[in-house]
């Protein structure tokens, strides 16, 4: 059976079960949509509390704001390491081509030539 015939067959989806981890399956199979793989590939820590169904607590808001600001620190040195990346390759594409421009220069003086 494909994956297609499992998912629209709604007569073979289990009854909600009181674990909200085994909430999307089918025939025993986890099913996860395309927004949870998106949001674990983001922040998989906070993907498995969600689908545990773990309750916030004020301990629990102040690890996600503390975690929210990881991820935007961390996102900014990204930005930052991209831009060094992009100017060094720009660096490199004008080393060649002043390399490449006094070896033209030479190869038309004739400076390279053999006597």
């Amino acid at each position: 059976m494909s994956w297609k015939q499992r998912r629209t067959s709604d007569a073979r989806r289990t009854s909600a079960p009181a674990d909200p981890a085994a909430r999307d399956t089918i025939d025993g199979e986890l099913v996860l949509s395309a927004s949870e793989i998106s949001s674990y590939a983001f922040c998989p820590e906070a993907w498995h509390l969600q689908r545990r169904g773990v309750a916030r607590n004020r301990v629990g808001v102040q690890k996600l704001d503390q975690g929210s600001l990881a991820h935007h620190e961390i996102g900014i040195r990204v930005d930052r390491v991209r831009g060094l990346e992009q100017m060094r390759r720009v660096v490199l594409l004008v080393m060649v081509a002043l390399v490449a421009g006094l070896l033209w220069q030479l190869l038309s003086i004739g400076a390279l030539l053999p006597p």
